[in-house]
């Protein structure tokens, strides 16, 4: 029964109409992506004022680490 199988097993299974992969897989690794690229405060496109180096912490030299 569909009880019965394992989520992964399941996905690997599922037919994709329109890619490479199942739609299950599809929508978990679009809510993996966005999670990623939003939760990262870094990423290059994330363009929150708070977010990223500030000018300041681009101009310390090796001795204002140590």
């Amino acid at each position: 029964s569909v009880n019965d199988i394992d989520l992964f097993t399941g996905m690997l299974h599922e037919p994709a109409d329109t890619g490479l992969v199942g739609p299950t897989i599809r929508c978990i690794l679009r809510i993996q992506f966005f999670r990623l690229k939003y939760g990262d405060r870094f990423f290059f496109n994330n363009d929150e004022p708070s977010s990223g180096f500030t000018n300041g912490k681009c101009v310390l030299s090796f001795v204002d680490y140590i």
